[in-house]
């Protein structure tokens, strides 16, 4: 686990609510405090989804929701003239997607979920990296190559950071 700081949160949160950075990842929960204090729960209910789903299973492939798909609801909720006095995102990389990209970067671990948490509170925000294991297993090893590659992530990407 390591936490990182941004640096240029501007250019973050543009990424963030209205780009392509976290489109591989999937929303456990959000939680955005405005005016009112927004919590959702990314956990989906594939129930709504009804006859719909037989007919097309990519519906809900995932057990929460993409984050692509929660994104304007957030982007919604924090734009205006007013800074948001929190916010926090418990993000985690799409499983068919952990499979292959950190496969090549000999990171997976298949029964594993990789996290990120990106909270926002006054005027700073951390990255805070974790993995979850199912099963098992005294071997650390997955946890430091996440955070080594999701560093690198941010990186490719043009975020400036800082360890904390």
């Amino acid at each position: 686990m390591v936490e990182l700081k941004i640096l240029h949160t501007k250019e973050f949160m543009v990424n963030l609510l209205t780009g392509k950075l976290f489109s591989d990842y999937l929303l456990e929960n959000a939680v955005i405090e405005t005016f009112n204090t927004f919590d959702i729960d990314g956990h989906l209910h594939k129930e709504f989804y009804g006859e719909d789903l037989e007919n097309d299973p990519a519906l809900a492939k995932y057990a929460m929701s993409q984050w692509n798909d929660i994104q304007p609801i957030a982007f919604n909720l924090i734009k205006g003239k007013h800074t948001p006095l929190s916010f926090k995102f418990i993000l985690h990389l799409k499983p068919d997607v952990a499979t292959t990209s950190l496969e090549d970067e000999n990171v997976a671990q298949p029964t594993a979920d990789y996290v990120v948490r990106i909270s926002f509170s006054e005027g700073c925000i951390k990255l805070t990296t974790g993995i979850s294991i199912k099963v098992f297993s005294l071997d650390n090893s997955a946890s430091a190559k996440w955070d080594t590659y999701f560093k690198k992530f941010l990186s490719d990407n043009q975020i400036d950071f800082e360890e904390e």
